[in-house]
């Protein structure tokens, strides 16, 4: 146990008579560090920060005139496996044209006095858009406050002068496709209404309503006739099979006898028959077959 604390003991005295013999370039080196930490930390240029957003409002006149015109009013993307209509915007907002535009009317200059190069908004220039909405955030990190918020300002409002335009066009090219259709169109409808006057004509159709009531009413009424036909028919089969049930006839035979009782001449000189049958029973009751007169 003593030893063990003997040991400590030299390594700790060691330890002070290194650090008495080196105490300068340690204190030296710390120094050192110490002056270029904050050296760094006075000359890094502070950076600031802005952002915007936008609300992308669906295009209506993107599908006018084509054969997608049931999706007016949709915002798509071509590809709705990986990019989304968000996606897109953000590439026009960050193009080159946009962005030059941008410098240009800020007047960007650089500590030399020559316009900014549009890597400089693109390298502080983020814009992405906001999951599960329509809203694209546009931020710019800048070692300027009033650069960053200007940036960010006027780069929204080229984006949304540009959108117009392209709006515009739009408009106008679906204007001209209207105007290119509607000749071809009313010929069409003319050649449509021309063919229907002539098979109206043909068919003596004065009015189609008309004319599908006047139907209706035509089946109806044949309807009826069939049906009456069917009770006729029953009914002579009824009589038939009771005839037959009379007389022991065959149907031939009951039928020709029922076509020949229904016979005009039959049915006249079964009347006279009766008539004669009838003066019959009236001189019987007078005359007795014992007392003749």
């Amino acid at each position: 146990m003593e030893s063990q604390q003997h040991i400590q003991d030299i390594d700790f005295q060691s330890y002070w008579l290194i650090l008495r013999r080196r105490w300068l370039p340690g204190t030296l080196v710390l120094l050192l560090t110490v002056i270029l930490a904050t050296t760094a930390a006075l000359l890094k240029q502070p950076t600031y920060a802005a952002q915007g957003k936008l609300l992308l409002k669906k295009r209506i006149l993107s599908s006018l005139g084509t054969e997608a015109g049931e999706q007016i009013g949709e915002l798509e993307a071509l590809n709705n496996f990986i990019n989304t209509p968000l996606d897109t915007e953000a590439q026009v907002i960050t193009s080159r044209p946009l962005i030059e535009k941008t410098i240009e009317q800020l007047d960007l200059k650089n500590k030399a006095g020559e316009s900014v190069k549009p890597s400089y908004v693109l390298g502080g220039l983020t814009v992405e858009g906001i999951k599960g909405t329509d809203v694209l955030k546009v931020s710019f990190n800048g070692p300027n406050p009033e650069d960053a918020a200007e940036v960010v300002n006027q780069l929204m409002q080229v984006y949304l002068q540009n959108n117009v335009l392209t709006n515009r066009e739009e408009a106008v090219a679906a204007r001209e496709f209207i105007a290119k259709q509607l000749p071809a169109t009313e010929k069409t409808l003319r050649k449509a209404e021309s063919d229907l006057r002539s098979f109206k004509e043909q068919n003596n159709i004065v009015s189609l309503k008309e004319e599908a009531t006047y139907a209706v009413a035509n089946i109806a009424e044949l309807d009826k006739k069939i049906s009456q036909t069917r009770s006729d028919l029953e009914d002579v089969a009824a009589r038939s099979a009771a005839l037959q049930g009379k007389l022991g006839l065959n149907s031939q035979q009951a039928l020709a006898l029922s076509s020949l009782s229904q016979s005009r001449g039959v049915q006249q000189a079964l009347l006279e028959v009766e008539q004669i049958e009838d003066q019959l029973n009236v001189q019987r009751t007078r005359y007795e077959e014992k007392h003749p007169v």
